[in-house]
Order: C-alpha cells, then sequence, then structure tokens
C-alpha cells in the first residue's frame, strides 16, 4: 500500500487534487458529499455547482494526492441519494497573475459579463471615476 505524508496547514495549489462528480441529486447536501469525500482523506475545499437545467455537480479537492486517486476509483458509478455518480479527474490549469483582472477596466468588463451592463451598481462606476481622477492628479 503507498503512503504520502501530507501537511494540513500547507494548502494544495488550486489546481491540484481535484475531481469533478456529475450525477448528484439536487436534494444532496454539500455536508454529505463532504463527509463521503472526508472518508477517502481530508479535503481542503467541496464546491456545489448547478446549472438551469437542474444538473448539479460538485469539485472536490483533497490535500493528498493518493487521497483524490482513491475517491476516484471507488465513487465512481457508486448510488448516492438514488443517483449514481460520475467521478472524473478535473484538470485545472494554474492561474496566473497576468489572468486575474488587475486594472478597473478588466474588473468591469468581468462585471459586466456576469451581472450585464445594468445588472450592478452605479456607484461601482462612481467609484471607478473617482479613481481614476485621484490617479490623473497625482
Amino acid at each position: 500500500m503507498e503512503s504520502e505524508v501530507i501537511f494540513l496547514h500547507r494548502r494544495p495549489a488550486a489546481s491540484e487534487n481535484v475531481v469533478q462528480v456529475t450525477g448528484l441529486s439536487p436534494a444532496t447536501p454539500r455536508e454529505k458529499l463532504m463527509w463521503y469525500a472526508n472518508q477517502f482523506g481530508p479535503t481542503n475545499a467541496v464546491w456545489m455547482h448547478d446549472d438551469e437545467q437542474g444538473a448539479v455537480w460538485a469539485n472536490v479537492q483533497f490535500f493528498s494526492a493518493l487521497d483524490c486517486e482513491r475517491f476516484l476509483r471507488q465513487m465512481t458509478g457508486c448510488v448516492l441519494d438514488q443517483r449514481r455518480l460520475q467521478v472524473q479527474r478535473l484538470e485545472l490549469t494554474r492561474a496566473s497573475s497576468s489572468a486575474l483582472p488587475t486594472k478597473p477596466d478588466q474588473a468591469i468588463m468581468l462585471m459586466n459579463k456576469y451581472f450585464t451592463p445594468l445588472g450592478w451598481s452605479s456607484s461601482v462606476e462612481g467609484l471607478r471615476r473617482g479613481g481614476l481622477q485621484q490617479k490623473e492628479g497625482c
């Protein structure tokens, strides 16, 4: 049996040891999935997602790559809340600092994408204008 030393005070990178669980019931609470995942080893995070069609899935991140692989092998095909689960490795790309919004215009572009231009507060636009005026005056 393989073993691995893990340090719980050192968080895994965002792209490490992540699996995606599909086929979840809308009635399955996050805590229940977390309990099952923790039977395989300590988890760093469990994120639940749903879409407008009612599909529910989750991303589970483990501290250990071995625990992640055991969860993947043993939970694929299991039935939870009368639904058959599918588990697969989720390959995330590492976020670089250049991918993050660093300028006000980039942040506004992201807000427009997700909230539409009329969906977010006009006070944010006022903050933007005030911040730009301060920079220009310096």
